[in-house]
């Protein structure tokens, strides 16, 4: 179960960030990119090994649910990533749009990090 394990922590450290950068008005570049490349291994973590192991599966069940999440995150992935790289581009001169729009993808994460530990991850113990 070391994935799953590592895949909380890693939750944990993305809610964080996303908190720090508010914190710090939107402005704090070494924050904002941390928080992205940690979303982006994450995010490869998830796709290399935690989705195909349950895509994999022997339960049609387990193979659907996994379906699902799987699609909708590819979807909050570029979106996590665009809403990143515009707080980056704005230069510390952080325009209200950047952050509407980081709100949102930072809440959407931080419900979709419940419905994850609370669902999906305990299908990995039993495929």
């Amino acid at each position: 179960m070391g994935l799953i394990r590592d895949l909380k922590l890693e939750h944990q450290k993305i809610l964080q960030l996303f908190d720090e950068v508010e914190k710090s008005k939107f402005t704090k570049e070494k924050i904002i990119i941390e928080l992205k490349n940690l979303a982006i291994s994450h995010l490869q973590k998830e796709d290399q090994q935690l989705y195909p192991s349950l895509l994999n599966s022997e339960k049609e069940e387990i193979r659907g649910i996994a379906s699902i999440f799987s699609n909708i995150m590819k979807k909050y992935s570029k979106d996590v990533i665009s809403s990143i790289n515009n707080l980056l581009d704005c230069n510390g001169k952080v325009n209200q749009d950047s952050v509407d729009n980081f709100k949102k993808i930072s809440d959407k994460i931080k419900d979709r990090i419940v419905i994850e530990e609370t669902i999906l991850f305990p299908l990995y113990g039993q495929h």
